[in-house]
């Protein structure tokens, strides 16, 4: 009886840690979802609920520009701010993504084709991946991280 006990308390040892972990990744994915559909929405209503999605100082690698850049909440707002009277549509058909949780940290890599149509200028489809690191604070994941890089053809 008490092998069985210890072997039951091993067990449940064992199986809890996945359990929450499941529940965080849920959590994660939730917050991936939502961080989709507000950054690649238009609406100038969205823009807060965007931009506080994203830790106060956060780093962007993106192919738009040559070196890494820790930006603010305000340099993130002024952007969507640009973007909303630049664009005319955009749209992110996603192929893959993976996610992942250590602790306060959650990791996503995922690839797909991001379609935008800047007013006055033909549609730019291109490929890409990311990487996209967020930190729980407070009981609420923030993008900390973003690397973005384009796919090259045909691959």
């Amino acid at each position: 009886m008490k092998r069985l006990l210890i072997s039951m308390t091993i067990l449940a040892l064992l199986v809890v840690p996945q359990v929450a972990l499941g529940s965080d990744v849920d959590d994660l994915k939730a917050v991936d979802e939502k961080a989709v559909k507000l950054g690649f929405s238009l609406d100038p209503n969205d823009t807060e609920a965007y931009v506080n999605g994203y830790h106060k100082e956060f780093i962007s690698i993106d192919p738009n520009y040559a070196f890494p850049r820790v930006l603010t909440r305000e340099q993130l707002r002024q952007g969507r701010v640009a973007d909303i009277a630049n664009i005319e549509s955009r749209s992110w058909i996603e192929a893959d993504a993976l996610y992942h949780v250590v602790g306060s940290t959650g990791i996503i890599s995922k690839y797909g084709t991001s379609v935008v149509k800047p007013k006055g200028a033909p549609v730019v489809i291109r490929n890409l991946r990311y990487s996209i690191t967020f930190v729980k604070i407070d009981g609420k994941w923030l993008v900390y991280a973003i690397h973005t890089s384009v796919i090259p053809s045909g691959n």
